[in-house]
């Protein structure tokens, strides 16, 4: 049986001034997770905003409770090693897949859940705020 984890952090990158400070900062984050956790990473929210990032992480393997640990140590290791503030996270796990289940079908169900939580600035305590996009 395959099993799936995902875990979605919002960062806020106070001072960035630029797209390109933004994506130093993101690009740096991203290759050290890839690098030390093994894990899939991209930035999958916020993209046309200077000091707002939502990354996604994602592990797979046999064994749900490892996963959670996994994702676990990648959020720490964000909120430890990344010049920003943490102001979100969610942990999806455990999706799960077999030769009778369709992996599709629960990632479709894991992307309708996370759809109903919206990263807008209304959700970070600065309606109104367009300094940073």
């Amino acid at each position: 049986m395959i099993v799936v984890g995902v875990l979605l952090v919002t960062i806020r990158m106070e001072g960035n001034s630029s797209l390109k400070e933004k994506r130093r900062v993101v690009k740096s984050l991203l290759g050290r997770v890839k690098a030390r956790f093994n894990a899939s990473a991209s930035e999958v929210d916020g993209q046309d905003r200077y000091e707002l990032a939502v990354v996604g992480f994602s592990v797979m393997g046999s064994d749900a409770r490892v996963l959670n640990r996994v994702l676990d140590h990648i959020l720490n290791f964000v909120d430890d090693n990344v010049d920003a503030e943490v102001i979100d996270s969610e942990i999806i796990c455990p999706l799960y897949a077999d030769e009778n289940d369709n992996l599709d079908h629960n990632l479709n169900q894991a992307l309708d859940y996370s759809e109903e939580y919206d990263f807008g600035p209304e959700n970070l305590n600065d309606p109104g705020n367009d300094n940073d996009r």
